[in-house]
């Protein structure tokens, strides 16, 4: 498995995810600014790997 970005808060998870497109995620429950929660929820909206059923 290889490092590819790393994010301080949700808000920087959530931009990471969009330009990377990562095949696993691994994700801090509570952040500043934008809770781990509420990321995953936003990143599950923006993936397209995720069917839509999971979104």
């Amino acid at each position: 498995m290889q490092v590819i970005a790393q994010a301080e808060n949700g808000e920087q998870a959530i931009a990471a995810f969009r330009e990377h497109q990562p095949d696993v995620t691994l994700m801090d429950l509570r952040m500043p600014e934008v809770e781990g929660v509420a990321a995953i929820g936003a990143i599950c909206a923006v993936s397209e790997a995720i069917p839509k059923g999971y979104r």
